[in-house]
């Protein structure tokens, strides 16, 4: 990121971040027929009719498997915030 490009909007408490990894399956917001969730989707190989496996960032939530025709992906994540 360049900073002088941005010097216009940067502000003295601001600060500059830049990705330095990139996640293999990042979680994507979708649709899996009973809502709108941010999962983790893997294709079930071999499956007929088609399947993924959608998995949950956070342990405590249960893996499960729907019809890869009822499940839309609707974006990406590409920013989280928590609260520490």
């Amino acid at each position: 990121m360049s900073l002088k490009a941005q010097a216009s909007r940067q502000c003295a408490r601001d600060t500059a971040c830049r990705k330095t990894s990139v996640e293999i399956n990042p979680p994507s917001p979708l649709s899996d027929g009973m809502g709108l969730v941010a999962k983790r989707i893997e294709h079930e190989p071999n499956s007929d009719p088609a399947m993924v496996v959608i998995k949950s960032v956070n342990p405590e939530y249960q893996t499960y498997e729907r019809m890869a025709e009822e499940v839309h992906i609707v974006g990406r994540v590409v920013w989280t915030s928590r609260r520490l």
